[in-house]
Protein backbone atom coordinates (compact mmCIF):
# COMPACT_ATOMS: atom_id res chain seq x y z
CA UNK A 1 0.00 0.00 0.00
CA UNK A 2 1.31 3.47 -1.26
CA UNK A 3 0.48 6.11 1.37
CA UNK A 4 0.75 9.86 0.11
CA UNK A 5 0.09 13.26 2.28
CA UNK A 6 -2.28 10.89 4.72
CA UNK A 7 -4.69 9.49 2.28
CA UNK A 8 -4.36 6.04 1.44
CA UNK A 9 -5.69 4.60 -1.55
CA UNK A 10 -8.88 2.06 -0.78
CA UNK A 11 -8.20 -0.12 -3.93
CA UNK A 12 -5.13 -2.23 -3.24
CA UNK A 13 -3.08 -3.95 -5.81
CA UNK A 14 -0.35 -4.99 -4.44
CA UNK A 15 2.21 -4.32 -1.75
CA UNK A 16 3.79 -1.75 -3.90
CA UNK A 17 1.37 -0.49 -6.60
CA UNK A 18 -1.56 1.82 -5.40
CA UNK A 19 -4.60 3.55 -7.93
CA UNK A 20 -6.32 6.50 -7.09
CA UNK A 21 -8.84 9.15 -8.10
CA UNK A 22 -7.06 11.99 -9.96
CA UNK A 23 -9.34 14.10 -8.11
CA UNK A 24 -8.32 13.14 -4.54
CA UNK A 25 -4.34 13.50 -5.75
CA UNK A 26 -5.15 16.99 -7.11
CA UNK A 27 -6.16 17.65 -2.99
CA UNK A 28 -2.88 16.18 -2.07
CA UNK A 29 0.45 18.10 -1.94
CA UNK A 30 1.02 17.36 -5.86
CA UNK A 31 4.06 18.86 -6.34
CA UNK A 32 5.86 17.29 -3.49
CA UNK A 33 4.10 14.20 -4.79
CA UNK A 34 5.68 14.15 -8.15
CA UNK A 35 9.30 14.92 -6.61
CA UNK A 36 9.53 12.01 -4.54
CA UNK A 37 12.57 9.59 -6.47
CA UNK A 38 10.89 6.73 -3.98
CA UNK A 39 7.35 7.09 -5.99
CA UNK A 40 6.81 6.98 -9.82
CA UNK A 41 3.30 8.74 -10.52
CA UNK A 42 1.19 7.41 -13.86
CA UNK A 43 -1.41 7.11 -15.58
CA UNK A 44 -3.38 3.27 -15.25
CA UNK A 45 -3.90 1.66 -18.54
CA UNK A 46 -6.99 2.28 -19.79
CA UNK A 47 -8.46 3.93 -16.99
CA UNK A 48 -8.40 7.59 -16.14
CA UNK A 49 -7.16 6.47 -12.52
CA UNK A 50 -3.50 8.14 -11.54
CA UNK A 51 -1.00 4.86 -10.35
CA UNK A 52 1.69 5.31 -7.45
CA UNK A 53 4.13 2.93 -7.90
CA UNK A 54 7.57 2.09 -5.89
CA UNK A 55 10.25 3.56 -8.11
CA UNK A 56 12.54 0.89 -7.50
CA UNK A 57 9.69 -1.79 -8.88
CA UNK A 58 8.77 0.77 -12.05
CA UNK A 59 12.13 0.57 -13.12
CA UNK A 60 12.21 -3.28 -12.75
CA UNK A 61 9.20 -3.76 -14.66
CA UNK A 62 11.13 -1.80 -17.68
CA UNK A 63 13.85 -3.88 -17.18
CA UNK A 64 12.24 -6.78 -17.87
CA UNK A 65 10.39 -5.91 -21.01
CA UNK A 66 13.78 -4.34 -22.07
CA UNK A 67 15.44 -7.07 -21.21
CA UNK A 68 13.67 -9.52 -24.01
CA UNK A 69 16.37 -9.57 -27.14
CA UNK A 70 13.67 -10.58 -29.42
CA UNK A 71 12.08 -7.19 -29.20
CA UNK A 72 14.79 -4.67 -28.35
CA UNK A 73 18.55 -4.81 -28.90
CA UNK A 74 21.35 -2.85 -27.10
CA UNK A 75 23.08 -0.38 -29.28
CA UNK A 76 26.82 1.36 -28.18
CA UNK A 77 26.11 5.23 -30.05
CA UNK A 78 23.38 6.92 -30.62
CA UNK A 79 22.11 6.40 -33.79
CA UNK A 80 20.03 9.80 -34.05
CA UNK A 81 22.43 11.43 -36.72
CA UNK A 82 22.55 8.46 -38.88
CA UNK A 83 18.50 7.99 -38.79
CA UNK A 84 18.45 11.71 -40.22
CA UNK A 85 20.66 11.36 -42.77
CA UNK A 86 19.07 7.94 -44.08
CA UNK A 87 15.71 9.23 -43.69
CA UNK A 88 16.44 12.47 -45.71
CA UNK A 89 18.21 10.23 -48.42
CA UNK A 90 14.90 8.73 -48.51
CA UNK A 91 12.85 11.91 -48.96
CA UNK A 92 15.33 13.28 -51.82
CA UNK A 93 14.57 10.29 -53.99
CA UNK A 94 11.05 10.52 -53.65
CA UNK A 95 10.98 14.18 -54.14
CA UNK A 96 12.99 13.95 -56.93
CA UNK A 97 10.93 11.13 -58.74
CA UNK A 98 7.20 12.08 -58.02
CA UNK A 99 5.45 14.76 -58.15
CA UNK A 100 2.60 13.10 -56.80
CA UNK A 101 3.42 13.93 -53.17
CA UNK A 102 5.92 16.11 -51.44
CA UNK A 103 8.33 15.59 -47.85
CA UNK A 104 9.94 18.11 -46.09
CA UNK A 105 13.56 17.30 -45.22
CA UNK A 106 14.42 16.57 -41.75
CA UNK A 107 15.83 19.56 -40.01
CA UNK A 108 16.77 20.19 -36.35
CA UNK A 109 18.43 18.59 -33.63
CA UNK A 110 16.80 15.60 -32.32
CA UNK A 111 16.78 12.85 -29.09
CA UNK A 112 16.34 9.66 -28.90
CA UNK A 113 12.88 7.43 -28.22
CA UNK A 114 11.68 7.95 -24.71
CA UNK A 115 9.90 4.45 -22.80
CA UNK A 116 7.91 4.45 -20.13
CA UNK A 117 5.06 2.31 -19.05
CA UNK A 118 1.02 2.54 -17.55
CA UNK A 119 0.45 0.05 -14.93
CA UNK A 120 -2.02 -2.69 -15.67
CA UNK A 121 -4.11 -2.42 -12.89
CA UNK A 122 -6.63 -4.84 -14.16
CA UNK A 123 -4.04 -7.56 -14.70
CA UNK A 124 -2.54 -9.81 -11.63
CA UNK A 125 1.02 -8.72 -10.73
CA UNK A 126 0.21 -5.30 -12.52
CA UNK A 127 2.44 -5.62 -15.44
CA UNK A 128 3.18 -2.49 -17.61
CA UNK A 129 1.93 -1.37 -20.82
CA UNK A 130 5.35 -0.70 -22.59
CA UNK A 131 4.72 2.78 -24.58
CA UNK A 132 7.71 3.97 -27.00
CA UNK A 133 7.43 8.02 -27.44
CA UNK A 134 8.93 8.90 -30.74
CA UNK A 135 8.30 12.39 -30.77
CA UNK A 136 11.88 13.47 -30.00
CA UNK A 137 12.95 11.62 -32.97
CA UNK A 138 14.37 12.47 -36.32
CA UNK A 139 11.40 10.26 -38.31
CA UNK A 140 8.34 11.30 -36.41
CA UNK A 141 7.05 14.34 -38.77
CA UNK A 142 8.06 11.90 -41.67
CA UNK A 143 5.80 9.52 -39.81
CA UNK A 144 2.93 11.69 -38.93
CA UNK A 145 3.17 12.48 -42.87
CA UNK A 146 3.19 8.91 -43.96
CA UNK A 147 -0.03 8.08 -41.98
CA UNK A 148 -2.00 10.97 -43.58
CA UNK A 149 -0.84 9.36 -46.84
CA UNK A 150 -1.38 5.50 -46.01
CA UNK A 151 -4.94 5.98 -44.07
CA UNK A 152 -7.16 6.12 -47.32
CA UNK A 153 -5.75 2.66 -48.06
CA UNK A 154 -7.20 1.12 -44.20
CA UNK A 155 -9.75 -1.79 -45.34
CA UNK A 156 -12.57 -0.64 -42.82
CA UNK A 157 -15.02 -3.33 -43.99
CA UNK A 158 -13.75 -4.93 -40.24
CA UNK A 159 -12.65 -2.26 -38.19
CA UNK A 160 -14.71 0.33 -35.96
CA UNK A 161 -13.69 4.08 -35.29
CA UNK A 162 -16.00 4.63 -32.43
CA UNK A 163 -17.19 2.33 -29.76
CA UNK A 164 -20.87 3.72 -30.47
CA UNK A 165 -20.40 1.85 -34.35
CA UNK A 166 -20.17 -1.19 -31.96
CA UNK A 167 -23.21 -1.14 -30.46
CA UNK A 168 -24.79 -0.48 -33.28
CA UNK A 169 -23.54 -3.35 -34.63
CA UNK A 170 -24.53 -5.84 -31.96
CA UNK A 171 -28.04 -4.54 -31.77
CA UNK A 172 -28.85 -5.02 -35.73
CA UNK A 173 -27.14 -8.13 -35.45
CA UNK A 174 -29.24 -11.35 -35.23
CA UNK A 175 -29.97 -13.09 -31.72
CA UNK A 176 -27.39 -16.02 -30.96
CA UNK A 177 -23.69 -16.17 -31.28
CA UNK A 178 -21.46 -15.17 -29.52
CA UNK A 179 -18.75 -12.05 -28.75
CA UNK A 180 -14.56 -13.16 -28.29
CA UNK A 181 -12.21 -10.56 -26.87
CA UNK A 182 -8.73 -11.60 -27.72
CA UNK A 183 -5.37 -10.00 -26.32
CA UNK A 184 -2.08 -9.47 -27.74
CA UNK A 185 1.17 -9.33 -25.81
CA UNK A 186 3.11 -6.38 -26.79
CA UNK A 187 1.14 -6.11 -30.12
CA UNK A 188 2.86 -3.49 -31.83
CA UNK A 189 6.48 -5.05 -31.04
CA UNK A 190 5.19 -8.44 -32.37
CA UNK A 191 4.14 -6.62 -35.66
CA UNK A 192 6.57 -8.42 -38.64
CA UNK A 193 7.48 -5.23 -40.02
CA UNK A 194 8.49 -6.60 -43.67
CA UNK A 195 5.30 -8.44 -43.62
CA UNK A 196 3.44 -5.07 -43.01
CA UNK A 197 5.45 -3.35 -45.44
CA UNK A 198 4.89 -5.54 -48.08
CA UNK A 199 1.31 -5.66 -47.08
CA UNK A 200 1.09 -1.76 -47.41
CA UNK A 201 2.34 -1.77 -50.57
CA UNK A 202 0.27 -4.53 -52.30
CA UNK A 203 -2.76 -2.62 -50.40
CA UNK A 204 -1.42 1.33 -52.31
CA UNK A 205 -0.39 -0.08 -55.54
CA UNK A 206 -2.53 -3.57 -56.50
CA UNK A 207 -6.16 -2.54 -54.82
CA UNK A 208 -6.31 1.59 -55.75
Amino acid sequence: MVKVGGAVNSLEMSDNVAAVDPLVVGSLPTKSLWERADITVHRADKTAALVLINTSEYHQKLDEILADAMKFQRITKNPVDQIKQEANRIIETINTTTNATHLNPIIGDFNLVHIYGNVKTHKHNNPLRPIISQIPTPPYHLAKKLNILLTPYIPSTYSLKLSAEFLDALRSAPVGGCIASMDVEFLFTNVPVDETIEMIAYRVYRTH
